[in-house]
């Protein structure tokens, strides 16, 4: 067998693990998916789609440490992988990294820049830091590009909570629970800023 027609055969098998992977995330089997994209990479290493797949999928089975070594192979094979960015910029929102969380989303945005998720990871280190009406803006920018995602409408609310805007908060809270009605924090924080307000 020549080398073109290994690699070519090595690209084929990786391709059908991918497309098996993709069902099982589908119906929501993790594992499944991840073994698949496992024997992708085995069959072929090369391809930055597969570590940013099983990235996700480790991300969702709450595996960050496994997540952010995914995202961190997929930016070296592929460094204008905006998608790849932008997740370990979450991955790192979440464990704490808020200047790394700030940095990856940014470099997102520069690569895709109606990337919503970019501009919403990088609102929420902004507002964890304490720049609100930076996180603001992100939140914005978010909601313009992406208008259905109930979660960036909580995110703003919570930033406008924090800098007093109840009325403003509260509506945020409200059009996350009109687009997600079983958004249990929605509902909570809406109680919470009606309580700032008086609003008994």
């Amino acid at each position: 067998m020549s080398q073109a027609h290994a690699q070519t055969s090595r690209a084929a098998t990786a391709a059908s693990y991918l497309d098996r992977a993709a069902g099982w995330l589908s119906k929501g089997e993790l594992d499944r998916a991840i073994a698949d994209f496992d024997l992708a990479i085995a069959s072929d290493p090369t391809l930055a789609v597969t570590y940013y797949n099983r990235g996700s999928a480790r991300s969702q089975k709450r595996d960050l440490e496994g997540a952010l070594a995914d995202y961190d192979r997929a930016i070296q094979i592929d460094p204008r992988l905006a998608e790849a960015w932008a997740n370990r910029g979450g991955i790192r929102y979440i464990t704490g990294d808020l200047a790394g969380a700030i940095g990856d989303s940014s470099r997102a945005i520069e690569l895709k820049p109606r990337l919503a998720l970019a501009w919403n990871n990088r609102g929420l280190a902004r507002m964890e830091n304490g720049n609100l009406s930076g996180a603001i803006s992100d939140f914005d920018l978010s909601i313009k590009f992406d208008p259905k995602r109930a979660e960036t409408y909580y995110n703003r609310g919570t930033a406008l909570y924090r800098l007093g805007d109840f009325d403003c908060s509260i509506a945020d809270y409200a059009h996350a629970i009109k687009l997600k009605p079983d958004f249990a924090a929605a509902w909570g924080d809406r109680g919470a800023a009606r309580l700032a307000k008086g609003d008994f």
